[in-house]
């Protein structure tokens, strides 16, 4: 199961990142809008690693978890931001 981890986790990063480089055009917005979601996974892993705790089933579902709210709240925010720009 760990091994799947270091092998989904910076696949799911590509792939919302190139979401968001799809949706907002700009590759700047795009790294604004995940360092929630960058933060969020990494600061749970690095608890994880440092408890010693083992990643199971569950705990991937939290982190999945974590990670759609976090990105929901980059968007939210980037998106806040950039129409303020524009206007």
């Amino acid at each position: 199961l760990t091994e799947d981890v270091f092998f989904i986790l910076p696949l799911a990063f590509a792939l919302v990142f190139i979401l968001l480089f799809i949706e907002f055009r700009d590759w700047r917005l795009s790294i604004l809008a995940c360092l929630p979601f960058f933060s969020g996974a990494g600061l749970v892993c690095w608890f994880y690693a440092w408890m010693n705790w083992p990643l199971t089933f569950m705990t991937l579902i939290g982190l999945v978890m974590i990670c759609g709210c976090s990105v929901d709240y980059g968007i939210f925010v980037t998106d806040a931001l950039n129409r303020k720009r524009l206007h």
